[in-house]
Parts: C-alpha cells; structure tokens; sequence
C-alpha cells in the first residue's frame, strides 16, 4: 500500500501538467478486509474513500461477500424487471420478447463476462424466468421440458432466451480465455502486440463457441428425447432446416416485421408442436371438427386463396425492389380449351435470372407439413412430389413461351426445398447489389420477410373467418327515399 501512495502522491505533483486533478472524495481505495483499518489510517489526509468491494465497468471488484451482496441486490431488480415484462407480455409478446431477448438478458450477459463464481445469484432470476415471463409470453401451460428447450438459442430449436444459470458458468471462462493476451500485457508491463491479440481472440472465441454448441446440441436432443415421437419430429426440423430467423429480428412495421398477439403466440404454440390457445370447436364454414391441419387445408371461405396471394404479392414486391421493371402478376401461359382450363402462373419477372430477353416464370406451392409424425427425412420426398406435379403440369407450356420455371415450395412453418433456397440466393444478390449492402444481411433480412409472411399467414387461417356474411347496405345506384318533416 506504501507504493500506492507514491503513485498517488506522483499523481498529485505530475497530474495538473496533463490535465489531470484527481478528486479523492469521489475515489475508492479496494482492500482486503484484514487491511481495512490500515489503509484508512494511510489515506486519512487525502480523504480517499477506503472499501472492500466496489462496483467498477458495470462489474465489481471485491471479496467474496461483497461481491453476493451486490448480485443479489442486482437480481432482485432485475426480476422486478422481469414481472413488469411478464405483465406487457399478456398484450404484445413480440415486442416483450424482443424487449426481453435484446435488452434485458443482456444486461446480466455482460456481468456474466466480467464476475467469476455468480452461477448461484441467478437461481431467482431462472425461476422468474419459467414461473412469470415464458407462461405469460406464450400463454402456455409448460412443463419443465419444454422451458429447458425454450431456454435455448433459436437456432437450437429455442426461443433465445438465455438461461442464466447455464451462461453463467460459460461466460467467465470464455472472456478471460479471449482476453489472456491483453491480461499478460497489463500486469507484466509487456509490449502490447494488437495482431497477437486479435488472432487470439479469434480462436480462443471459436473454440468456446464450438465447445459451448456441442453441449447445448447434446442437451437439447437428450430433452427431445423426453417428448413424444410426433413432437419430436416436429423440432428436429427446427434443428435441421433454416426456420428461426423470424425470432431474431427486432419488430418493426416498415419491414412488416411485427406479429401480432395471436399470431406470435400461434406460432409459437406450432413451433412446439402445442395446439394454441382458444381455437374453435368446429370448423366455421364447413362444420367440419377444427384441428391445425383442417385450418391449413379448408377452402370454405376463401383463407387458402388469401395466404397464397399475400406470399405472391410479397415476392412481386420484392422483384420491384430488385430492380425488374417488367413483373407481371397471375400471367396466362397457355389460354383456356375446350378440353383443359387455362394454365396460369403466380408471378413472373423479365430478365430475373440476367437475361434480359428472357421471362422467368414462379409459382408458389405450400405443403401442408403440420402432420407431426412427418420426420426431416421424408422432407425430401414430398419436396420432389410437389416439384414434379408442378413441373409436369406447367414447364412443357413454359418453353412454349421461351422462359423459365421455377417453383417455389414451402412448408407453413418457413422452410424451403431446393429451388425455393436458390431463389432466395438469386434475389438477395440483387438486392445486395442494388442497395450496396452485404450479401449476408440481405440474406437474412429476406429469409425473414419471407418466414413472418407464411407465419402471419398460418394464424389467418387458424383465427380467420370462414362464415358467409350477409351485407345490409343499399345497394350502389338505388334510390334513397327522401323524407320531408312534416
């Protein structure tokens, strides 16, 4: 402690030349408590604030006790935090969960990165997790396999929720292993190399990340374990095909990326396999018992016409974004006969593939893979079904015409088969290349205007109307009478 005071005593002769006037009222000095009376008795004239722990960068510095009083003084704000959010979910979840996921874990992330030892300070905060905030958000009663799945990153079939618990006995490890070079340099007076520490940290972050995915893996297929084979087939397409970035982007209603109550819920409630919450008894329009899959199939009403034309009106949205000028909705490749019906496609754009010369030809197909028992390596073969009926049924009409076809298949959870990825890939060059963006956020951004398209679309069919009503109104162009006061 007596060279400390020189360093200060220096700092109070050297400091006003370069600016620096210390204020040691608003300074702390941090000991051991086995020194506390010494050091005050030290730093008594310069009035320097003598502790055992302090709070320092958003973490703390201190022992052991000091350092438990603190998170849990901060564990109890935050699950006050967490109640609030817990009651703002029960009317908009997607923007409580964005709050949540975004904001708010964050929060403990970083503490998480800085403090050692603070696995046991968030016992609370995973119990208000699963107790308050996940019911609320889904309005779901869950049992403790599906929160540990939910506590999992979205591309690990979660909802990336962070469990604390978890993050915490990672994110000390991984931050000090990332920073050693950096730490050596500090307390050793070393000459700082930035290279060495870049190259470090890259792969001490990658080995942690490589480490940490391969647990989480393990975890979550010992939990699906624990389901029933249906819904286990249901997840294990989470797991394998793209389908989650639509819980990774932030709400916002210029990109339509907002879900509303029912729609977030409904999704959610189908991303685990669960029937949502309030759903009818009988089918509306056609009296039929009402089940997920007769809502994505029944045509009473005019919801399935609804849903394909919402998904093709995005993607002629897109095209324009693009920079095609020539699109054309619903063209006629073939005109109606007496012995067939007219062939007519969705959409169609000159010049998408770079020919300008040449119409490329796209048509939307939606499979109806909410059946549970369907597993990742049947996706295939009803992907190359659906492929085949509708390359047989509209390509030889096509190169009639001198274009392209491409089908573009999806299932109603946002998967894509083959030519619906490739499509993808050749508009997200496009649009990379016209709005001077990265390929990669182009990608992602499309796959997830993509997905909250069929997404939103899935909870009309489910909450839609089917019923026939009947209008009241007069008629346009018939005589209103006119009545005169007496």
């Amino acid at each position: 402690m007596k060279s400390l005071l020189e360093w200060v005593d220096l700092l109070i002769s050297e400091g006003p030349k370069y600016g620096v006037f210390p204020e040691f009222d608003k300074s702390y000095c941090i000991v051991s408590p086995d020194y506390i009376d010494d050091a005050k008795e030290l730093f008594s004239h310069l009035k320097i604030n003598v502790v055992t722990g302090r709070k320092f960068l958003g973490g703390f510095i201190g022992d052991a006790q000091d350092i438990q009083a603190w998170l849990e003084k901060k564990a109890l704000e935050w699950c006050d935090a967490i109640k609030k959010l817990s009651c703002a979910a029960q009317v908009v979840p997607h923007e409580t969960f964005t709050v949540f996921t975004k904001s708010l874990q964050k929060e403990w992330c970083y503490i998480q990165r800085v403090v050692e030892g603070t696995e046991t300070a968030f016992d609370s905060i995973r119990n208000e997790i699963q107790k308050s905030f996940l019911p609320a958000l889904t309005a779901l009663d869950l049992d403790d396999v599906e929160v540990n799945l939910m506590l999992k990153p979205s591309r690990l079939a979660g909802l990336g929720v962070d469990d604390p618990i978890y993050n915490a006995k990672w994110a000390y490890t991984a931050s000090k292993e990332a920073s050693l070079v950096l730490s050596k340099v500090i307390c050793n007076g070393q000459t700082f190399d930035i290279h060495a520490h870049d190259e470090h940290y890259k792969k001490s972050s990658a080995r942690s990340k490589e480490s940490k995915d391969e647990e989480l893996r393990t975890s979550v297929e010992s939990l699906l374990d624990c389901l029933s084979s249906e819904r286990k087939a249901t997840l294990e397409r989470k797991l394998t095909y793209k389908c989650s970035t639509w819980l990774a982007v932030t709400p916002n209603s210029q990109n339509n990326f907002i879900l509303s109550a029912n729609e977030f819920r409904d999704n959610v409630a189908l991303r685990y396999a669960r029937s949502p919450r309030r759903l009818h008894a009988t089918c509306d329009g056609c009296g039929q018992n009402f089940t997920i899959n007769h809502a994505l199939k029944c045509k009473t009403g005019g919801l399935i016409i609804s849903r394909h034309n919402e998904f093709r009106n995005c993607n002629a949205d897109l095209l324009g974004k693009s920079g095609l000028t020539q699109i054309k909705i619903e063209p006629v490749i073939k005109e109606a006969s007496k012995s067939s019906a007219a062939l007519i496609l969705d959409f169609c754009a000159r010049g998408f593939r770079g020919k300008p010369n040449k119409m490329h030809f796209l048509t939307s197909a939606s499979l109806m893979l909410m059946h549970p028992h369907i597993r990742v390596s049947q996706f295939l073969q009803f992907f190359t079904t659906m492929l085949r009926k509708k390359k047989s049924k509209y390509n030889s009409a096509v190169e009639e015409l001198r274009g392209s076809f491409t089908p573009i298949i999806t299932t109603c959870d946002g998967i894509f088969d083959y030519h619906g990825e490739c499509y993808l890939k050749r508009m997200s060059e496009r649009l990379s290349l016209k709005w001077d963006r990265p390929y990669s956020v182009i990608m992602g951004w499309l796959r997830c205007r993509m997905q909250m398209c069929i997404l939103r679309s899935v909870s009309l069919c489910i909450r839609g109307s089917r019923k026939r009503w009947n209008n009241q109104e007069a008629e346009d162009g018939a005589a209103i009478p006119l009545v005169y006061e007496c």
